[in-house]
């Protein structure tokens, strides 16, 4: 009887350490499992999409795009020729030859200097080549080279239209999964945002694989002889002035000439309006106050009284007869 208690004592103790060591590592097993997924999680805005893109995504979407250099070379150059038209044709036909093209060309004549200006587009592995080529036509003034490394941009816009695609194919499920027409119409809000932005990638994208493939050139060709021009004497400096005066004067009554079409005929008019006021005031007119009497008027002179030799031969004598003595 007590052999069989030990036993059974034995057994349930023996039970409960495994019960034990079983918790133990699953705890273990879950708190590693945890762990993993959360290293395994990206953190928040290291990504190369935007929040957004992970609504309907519980996972990372597309593929790690790794950095490789992209180099965008562009260059000028200046150069002094004897012909500017034959050179600039000779430039052309050299990044011809190199598989490129010339998108502008320029040329100028003033009479005694010729200048040509060009923008050429040649591929990336000729470029040097091309450069040396051109550079023999003439004496380089100056020449610069300029290297851009364009890889990082390159490879988030990769990563951006990874994303955006797998995002569009998912969303283009759960349109055909959808179960309600409210599900369907935000469905397809989404893929229709998603879409206009992987269009507008794809074209930031196109015009980098552009920029990468063909360098660019800019050439400028100027005659020797410009650069042997004598400076103009003191005489043509003042005529030139001159007549660079009579235009300034010749446009600004251009511009004036508008304006004078209007104010001309008003100070006309208030011109005239003031004369024929004056006028007025001036002849008598209704209302218009007399002017002081002027010290040569006669009305001006007192009245005098008469003298006493005028009375004495107005006056009739006294008898009746006339102003002669008695006879």
């Amino acid at each position: 009887m007590t052999t069989c208690t030990t036993i059974a004592r034995a057994a349930g103790l023996a039970l409960v350490l495994g019960l034990a060591a079983g918790g133990t590592s699953g705890c273990s097993s879950s708190g590693a499992d945890s762990s993993a997924a959360r290293d395994a999680m990206p953190a928040v805005g290291s990504g190369p999409a935007p929040a957004s893109e992970w609504a309907f995504d519980e996972e990372p979407i597309g593929p790690e795009v790794s950095v490789q250099p992209q180099i965008i070379v562009s260059g000028s150059m200046r150069l002094s020729v004897d012909d500017p038209k034959s050179a600039l044709d000779e430039a052309t036909a050299i990044a011809a030859e190199h598989g490129g093209q010339a998108s502008t060309t320029d040329l100028v004549d003033h009479g005694d200097r010729i200048r040509a200006t060009a923008t050429l587009r040649i591929p990336s592995d000729s470029y040097e080549e091309a450069v040396e080529q051109i550079s023999g036509l003439g004496v380089v003034v100056e020449q610069t080279t300029t290297n851009e490394d364009a890889g990082a941009q390159i490879a988030d816009i990769d990563a951006r239209i990874a994303a955006l695609t797998t995002s569009i194919d998912r969303l283009s499920g759960l349109m055909s999964d959808a179960q309600t027409t409210a599900d369907l119409i935000e469905a397809e809000r989404e893929l229709t945002s998603r879409q206009s932005e992987l269009d507008a990638l794809n074209a930031q994208r196109a015009w980098y694989a552009d920029r990468v493939a063909y360098s660019t050139l800019d050439v400028t060709l100027s005659s020797a002889a410009s650069a042997d021009v004598a400076s103009p004497s003191s005489w043509q400096r003042s005529w030139r002035a001159f007549v660079e005066g009579l235009g300034l004067i010749a446009y600004m009554l251009i511009m004036l000439a508008p304006w004078m079409l209007v104010l001309v005929p008003l100070a006309l008019l208030a011109g005239w309006l003031w004369r024929r006021r004056r006028r007025r005031g001036t002849s008598g007119g209704p209302g218009a106050v007399p002017p002081p009497p002027s010290a040569a008027s006669p009305m001006a002179a007192p009245p005098t009284s008469p003298s006493a030799d005028t009375l004495r031969d107005d006056e009739p004598p006294a008898d009746g007869r006339g102003g002669h003595g008695h006879e």
